[in-house]
This record gives C-alpha cells, structure tokens and sequence, in this order.
C-alpha cells in the first residue's frame, strides 16, 4: 500500500515555533502513521532542515533567491501537483502556495490546507484581505488555539473554515529529564550560585515577546535572568541589560537543543510577551513543573487553565508584573504546587501524540473525500 503523501511549504526550517511544531508532528507522521513527507523550504534551508532529514523528512529547497523570484513558480506548481495534498505555513508560503495552486486546473489541482501561527490582530488589513482570499482555495485554515480561531472570525474569516490543531508537545523529552542535575549542572555552567533567585524565559528575541519588561523586572530584584533563544532583539536586550547596570546578572544563552533542562534550572518562567496564539514556551514551563509568570494575552489563559495553573498579569504593566513576579517568589512551593498541576492538564491536553492523531485524523478525512 502506497504511503500517503504530504507536501508542505514554509518560508524555512529556521528555528521558531512554528518550525519546531512542523519539524516534530512530521517526524511523528513519518514514523508512527507511515506518510511520505517532504517540505519544501521556500526562501532558505534553515537550521531544523538537517535533523528534519535525518528523522526521515524530505527537505526541499530554497526554491527563491528573493521575494520577487518568478522563476521558482514554474518548479513549485509542478511539485505541488505531484501530491495529493499540500499543506502552507505562514502568512508568505499561504499566499504563494495558494496563488499558485489557483493556476493549476481543477482536475490536478491538490488538496490545500493553509496554517497560521500567529493572532489575528498583529497583522493589518492586507495581510487578512490576503488571508480571506485563500480560504475560498482551501479545505481549512489551520489554527493553534480556540483563542486564536475567534480571532480570525471576528475580523472577517468563516468560522467553518477555521479548524484547531494544538501545538504538540514531546513528553518523554521533558519526563526523562533528572530536575536535579539539571538544576545543578546549568546554574554551574552559568556560575549562578544554588540559593540565587533564578527568572528565566525561552523565546525567540523579537519585539512582540517585550523582554524588555523582564529586564526592568529584575532590575528591580535580587536576582539573575536567564533568557533562552535568539532573534533580531538579542543585541539592543544585551545593551539594556548594561544599561541598567545588570550585564552581569542577565544571561543570554542563544538557541539551545536543551530547553528542558534550562527549564529545570529556573525558580520561575516570565513572559511578558503581547501577543500569543499558543505559547508553547508557557506549557513547556508549566510540563517541567516551573512556576509561570505571563501576560494574559491570545491563548495563554487558555493554555493555563484561566490562570489556575499560572499566574497571569495585564500586557505592558511592568508594575503588576514586578508585584505578582515578587508574590509568587514570596510563596514560591504554592506556586510550584500550581505549576505541578499545570503539568497533569498540559500532558493531558496537548501531547505530541494527541496533536498528531488529531492532524492524522484530519489528513485522512481530506484524502478520502469526506
């Protein structure tokens, strides 16, 4: 019996969550449904490209030398028609994929699905006139969260178009790990001492994350800041940091493969950010039992239960971020009580196995016709 296959388009395998999500639900396809899967990387290769080949992915591409290349239409509407289905991430491969597969006949045109990993509000009117336009071409807009699905239908999209498919978290990756020595061999590698008050976060350094707020945190605290990941805000957080006389006491890791040991190693997750459509990061914090901290924005109550297994602040506040920040250190085994339970309903909710039975469900429902 032929495998079924899926073709996907994404601008990269660069290292973001949304990249990370299709990186690990199509390995999982892969090995425990036996699809046939290839990405096709639209712009550039990017770093989860060689891990993705390695765990049994065909990766594709670049198949544009920039955003204006012609050129690749030709190769990629003939790859697209040699799969049944084709499944676009992100706002840019959406378009191309969709514009393109709009030129191919009826008759050979693939099956579409088309995601999006952002909230609704962060883009302006052109972007969701875009987005309008491509679900008359696809079978569904594939969104993280129920949060994030409202925020598409209150700005024009049709609610039976828009279809929920969480992030899908590996487990075993986070269930294996030994907290203790976890705890300890990162503080060593950081020289940040045991009975050191340790804030920390895991995201990639944009300005939607609003780091900032962290730092005027611990600016005002006795404690040191790990902050996980990389992106184009990491050199002006590095010069706040010196300014505010805390260079020493914040710690810049970069892009790590070891999340959840460097989860292990913090008394409490902080993220300040203004807008999510999931927040992987918060449900990875709450899975290793690390106390969170986070602004009440798109899907992060939903992912917290409404805030009984995190404690969530208003977006942009620094003071009641610094006051809720200071309460939870002041209480901290309740709050890590709560977090314990935030890790039986993040485990019971949004597995990586759940999530792929849900999206293997899905592709089965489309290839079969029904």
């Amino acid at each position: 019996m032929a495998k079924p296959a899926i073709l996907h388009l994404i601008h990269g395998l660069t290292v973001g969550g949304a990249e990370v999500d299709l990186l690990h639900k199509s390995a999982a396809l892969t090995a425990d449904y036996g699809y046939d899967v290839t990405i096709a990387c639209l712009m550039r290769r990017g770093e989860l490209a060689d891990e993705a080949e390695a765990r049994g992915i065909r990766v594709l591409g670049p198949f544009m030398t920039h955003r204006y290349d012609m050129t690749a239409v030709f190769k990629l509407r003939r790859l697209m028609m040699a799969y049944p289905l084709v499944h676009t991430h992100l706002f840019a491969a959406n378009f191309i994929g969709h514009a393109i597969a709009a030129t191919i006949p009826l008759g050979k045109r693939p099956l579409l699905l088309a995601a999006e990993h952002a909230m609704a509000e962060r883009w302006g009117r052109h972007h969701l006139w875009i987005d309008r336009a491509v679900q008359h071409l696809t079978q569904y807009i594939l969104v993280p969260s129920q949060t994030a699905a409202d925020s598409y239908a209150q700005r024009g999209l049709s609610s039976t178009k828009l279809r929920v498919l969480p992030n899908g978290i590996p487990l075993q990756s986070f269930q294996s790990v030994d907290k203790s020595e976890a705890r300890q061999a990162v503080r060593r590698e950081w020289q940040i001492a045991d009975e050191t008050v340790l804030l920390g976060v895991v995201s990639r350094l944009e300005k939607v994350k609003n780091l900032s707020l962290l730092l005027q945190v611990g600016k005002l605290l006795p404690v040191h800041i790990l902050i996980v990941g990389d992106g184009p805000e990491r050199e002006r957080l590095a010069e706040e940091a010196e300014a505010y006389g805390m260079a020493a006491r914040v710690h810049f890791t970069g892009r790590r493969a070891d999340v959840p040991r460097l989860l292990a190693a913090m008394d409490m997750f902080v993220l300040p950010s203004r807008s999510e459509s999931f927040g992987i990061a918060v449900a990875e914090a709450l899975l290793m039992g690390t106390p969170v901290v986070a602004t009440a924005v798109g899907a992060i109550p939903e992912i917290t239960g409404q805030g009984e297994f995190a404690r969530l602040v208003p977006p942009g506040d620094v003071l009641a971020l610094q006051t809720t920040v200071s309460e939870a250190l002041g209480a901290l085994d309740a709050a890590k009580r709560q977090a314990e339970q935030g890790a039986a309903f993040i485990s019971g909710r949004y597995s990586l196995a759940t999530a792929v039975a849900r999206q293997h469900a899905l592709y089965q429902q489309l290839l079969n016709g029904d």
